[in-house]
């Protein structure tokens, strides 16, 4: 199976490859639709088979153990967070060529990015584990909306659903789903101004980086801390925290001309695949030890010794 992976990561490093199928079937000797369903069709299988063995919650024990060895919490203005298990969340966008159609020329838009493209939601632990990979969005939606729209779909168990399912017990022994002090927060979620109004997990609470007005308290500034099952607050020094996302992101980007567009809409399925497929990859170097994102000298305690 790796090997069928490793193939296709090595196919997709090239957007000409993909793209010039009728060179491709030409040396072959298929026709050009019939290699792309092929194509199209490994990709999924393997999107599918990695990403349910590797893109997965790890369990809370360890959540909590990797964040010990982070710094995050070690600063003065968070250290009530110290070692409480930390969630990444952010949004990224592939280009799109621009439709023809005037419906799909707005739905595709993005009017913060000011270009159009499709857009899926990727969630990671502070190691850089990738625990959750949402579907293609259309480009007009933001990541409040991406993320609050698949609590609906009924094909599709968004990161909300996964996440209180997978620590329910965790959560059901707590005292109580609500909470309005940073400091009986379970998880911490950070993520950008863009989700200012997410509704995250209960016994769970956001950290932005943009600022916001409200009540100063603990070092960090509330947004709505007395809205049910939201504790929702911003903090000045989480950005270089958060930024281990677009370390992420960043690698997928290096290592796919495709994925970095522009793309046909009717390819968004495939580039959802290909990003799954490039994550799943990247936890499973990840579990064997490669430090892929170089954490180990920045962000883990000088005194492991598994280090």
């Amino acid at each position: 199976m790796f090997c069928v992976a490793d193939f296709v990561v090595w196919l997709f490093s090239f957007s000409s490859v993909y793209r010039n199928l009728s060179v491709m079937s030409t040396i072959l000797g298929v026709q050009a639709n019939q290699l792309k369903r092929k194509i199209d069709w490994t990709a999924k299988v393997l999107s599918s088979a990695l990403h349910n063995r590797y893109v997965n919650f790890k369990s809370y024990d360890e959540m909590k153990a990797d964040a010990a060895k982070s710094k995050f919490g070690r600063n003065a203005e968070l250290e009530h967070l110290g070692g409480v298990p930390v969630i990444i969340i952010d949004g990224t966008g592939i280009p799109t060529y621009k439709p023809q159609d005037v419906r799909m020329n707005r739905l595709l838009y993005c009017w913060f990015k000011r270009k159009h493209q499709v857009r899926c939601q990727v969630v990671i632990d502070i190691t850089g584990h990738a625990v959750y990979v949402g579907p293609m969005k259309q480009g007009h939606m933001s990541d409040n909306n991406a993320m609050n729209s698949e609590r609906n779909e009924k094909s599709h168990r968004g990161f909300v659903e996964q996440f209180s399912a997978h620590f329910g017990d965790v959560l059901r022994g707590s005292e109580s789903y609500v909470i309005e002090d940073i400091r009986n927060a379970l998880f911490v979620i950070l993520g950008d101004k863009g989700y200012g109004s997410f509704v995250p997990p209960p016994r769970t609470a956001v950290v932005l980086t943009a600022s916001a007005e409200g009540e100063d308290e603990g070092g960090c500034r509330y947004i709505d801390k007395h809205m049910r099952n939201k504790c929702i607050f911003t903090s000045p020094i989480i950005a270089a925290y958060r930024s281990l996302i677009e370390r992420v992101f960043g690698r997928i980007w290096n290592a796919s001309n495709f994925l970095r567009g522009p793309i046909f809409f009717s390819q968004h399925d495939l580039a959802s695949d290909l990003i799954s497929i490039y994550l799943s990859l990247s936890n499973r170097a990840l579990s064997l030890g490669f430090d892929i994102y170089g954490q180990n000298d920045d962000d883990c305690d000088p005194d492991d010794s598994s280090q």
